[in-house]
């Protein structure tokens, strides 16, 4: 079986994790991982313990990376998976682009849809995210993450905590059976009106410990 987590990231930077997820969970959620929800709803049979069941195979199919290229210099990675979240939400194409370096981890994401529809992003740390300046900062003993929301224009960010149904024992590993327990937190920025065509862009910065976040704005290249 498999988590609702198609699409996520995860960002591993000077010693330590920095963007997270909550590990194996009583019951599968798609708010759980860092990748995207639309209308608030996620992947699959989001919320269930088999997240897969009942679901026809080629909705979860559909979902592939359609690019992929790694060097010294950086890596890059794209692909499509609206077709995941058919169950919940249908008729949505979504495409998300990476592109890391050893400091930065780029997050572009494309939504298209006959009907309009809200997207929220999502990412998890082990440490609370503060506001500082433009960014958003988790800052952890040995690193820090900054993450700075870029477009659209108006996104509302939440900061909160994670609270997840652990599945440690086997007695356990059933569904609604889990213990209720804080994993970490995790920072959510929603677009400001639902629209049939959105575009998230998305820089996640790894910081020394004690580093201030840089300034970072995003600019537009005419006619290139």
């Amino acid at each position: 079986h498999v988590h609702p987590n198609i699409g996520a990231f995860w960002m591993y930077s000077k010693g330590t994790f920095l963007a997270v997820e909550t590990g194996y969970t009583a019951n599968k959620w798609t708010k759980d991982h860092n990748t995207l929800l639309i209308d608030g709803k996620g992947q699959a049979a989001d919320g269930t313990y088999h997240n897969e069941r009942n679901i026809p195979y080629g909705d979860l199919n559909q979902a592939r990376i359609d690019q992929s290229y790694l060097c010294d210099a950086y890596g890059y990675a794209s692909g499509s998976f609206g077709g995941a979240y058919s169950k919940q939400v249908s008729g949505v194409n979504l495409h998300r682009s990476v592109l890391m370096t050893p400091r930065w981890l780029l997050v572009i994401d494309d939504m298209d849809s006959a009907a309009e529809h809200s997207l929220t992003w999502l990412c998890h740390a082990d440490a609370v995210f503060q506001p500082e300046g433009s960014a958003y900062v988790a800052r952890l003993p040995q690193a820090a993450l900054a993450v700075f929301p870029l477009a659209p224009a108006g996104l509302q960010a939440k900061v909160e905590p994670t609270v997840i149904l652990s599945g440690r024992t086997i007695s356990e590993m059933v569904p609604d059976k889990g213990k209720p327990i804080q994993h970490g937190y995790h920072l959510s920025v929603t677009q400001p009106q639902p629209a049939k065509t959105v575009q998230f862009v998305n820089l996640l910065v790894s910081l020394d410990k004690d580093e201030k976040p840089p300034e970072v704005q995003l600019v537009a290249q005419e006619k290139n």
